[in-house]
């Protein structure tokens, strides 16, 4: 069994059901951790896999990122704007685009 709290910035995308995964002896199986921060600072959380019936089968996964932001700053702006940068008619996403 695979249990990983609720994070915002974190997620777990995989074939489990349930979060739940039956493996064959030498089988193996796959997951895919992402980090998405939606705020600054480091954040973590904890990915827990557990044996059935085996209690000493226990492994714990800290996943760990940071967050950060940064400023941009525009100098000298076309047409002598000083707050103000005009893209023109660009064209937008798609809707449901997902952009990472």
């Amino acid at each position: 069994r695979c249990d990983m709290p609720g994070h915002p910035s974190f997620s777990l995308k995989s074939e489990l059901r349930n979060n739940a995964v039956v493996l064959a002896p030498q089988q193996t199986f796959s997951a895919t951790a992402t980090f998405c921060p939606q705020d600054s600072g480091e954040q973590s959380t904890e990915f827990v896999l557990r044996v059935l019936h085996n209690e000493f089968e226990l492994s714990r996964f800290e996943l760990r990122g940071e967050g950060y932001q940064e400023d941009i700053t525009f100098e000298d702006l076309p047409g002598g704007e000083e707050s103000c940068l005009d893209f023109g008619n660009v064209p937008l996403l798609p809707v449901g685009l997902d952009v990472v």
